[in-house]
């Protein structure tokens, strides 16, 4: 056979194999015929036919059915589309996800400079803020500073119209008595008047009010007062501080009172 087919003896059983191939191919293609089985769907599912092979194309065009390994390289060409349609899409995925985190990128910087411009109108509606109150506490300084230096100056000319009433020596109930009779109505003012201007006990309470110890004398020397119907105690009185006002409404007749406490009418208000 060798020497008839004019090969080599070792390449026989290559082509004796072909030859059964062949047999075997012509075979498969004959029951496809009979059963009516083409498998041309395989080829159908392919994207891109540009990569297919002519044969393929061939039995597609003249309606042959497809061998088994015409489909396992169809199945291949649509693996390996697959595989190539599946990378571009994650591709055009990590190109969204990219855009995605930079739109989020910007849209968090354009948040932290809308942030930052919020925190500058902040500080400078707090700045003009702290000027206003600046300038309003030193205005309430200013005010309370008058108020001071006027109820001082007042205070003053209270103490030398006192003074300048009763002399000197003058006993601690008339002091008293005269303070009111001269505007001053608060009795814990008249203990502090007394005590730094007259010369009585400068001692103060230990106590939560920090009183003058004369205080308590004070009260009891306007209350006689009150008693005789020469002043009358303001309701608003407390534990805090008693008030007194003269009455003006004493119908006792006043004749007996000595002359200089009839001069002590008069008000510096």
């Amino acid at each position: 056979m060798s020497a008839f087919l004019n090969i080599e003896v070792n390449e026989i059983d290559g082509v004796i194999n072909e030859l059964d191939k062949i047999d075997y191919e012509l075979d498969e293609l004959l029951w496809k015929l009979n059963n009516n089985v083409y498998y041309h769907e395989y080829y159908n599912r392919i994207p891109d036919k540009t990569v297919v092979s002519e044969s393929i194309k061939r039995h597609f065009e003249m309606n042959i059915p497809f061998l088994d390994r015409q489909i396992n390289r169809l199945n291949k060409y649509f693996q390996k589309q697959m595989e190539a349609l599946e990378e571009e899409q994650r591709k055009i995925q990590r190109e969204v996800d990219l855009e995605e985190r930079q739109k989020e990128r910007r849209r968090i910087e354009e948040l932290l400079q809308e942030k930052k411009n919020i925190e500058a109108t902040l500080e400078v509606v707090r700045k003009a803020q702290r000027e206003i109150e600046i300038k309003r506490q030193q205005q309430e300084n200013e005010r309370i500073e008058k108020l001071s230096q006027e109820k001082k100056m007042i205070e003053d000319k209270l103490i030398e119209s006192v003074k300048a009433q009763l002399g000197y020596n003058a006993a601690f109930d008339e002091v008293a008595y005269s303070l009111v009779l001269n505007g001053q109505h608060s009795a814990v003012a008249i203990s502090h008047i007394m005590a730094n201007d007259f010369g009585f006990n400068k001692h103060f309470s230990v106590g939560i009010m920090h009183r003058p110890f004369i205080y308590f004398d004070v009260l009891l020397a306007l209350k006689k007062q009150v008693d005789k119907g020469y002043l009358i105690m303001d309701e608003s009185s407390n534990i805090v501080d008693c008030i007194f006002y003269v009455n003006p409404y004493r119908e006792e007749d006043r004749s007996n009172e000595s002359e200089e406490l009839q001069q002590q009418t008069f008000s510096l208000f």
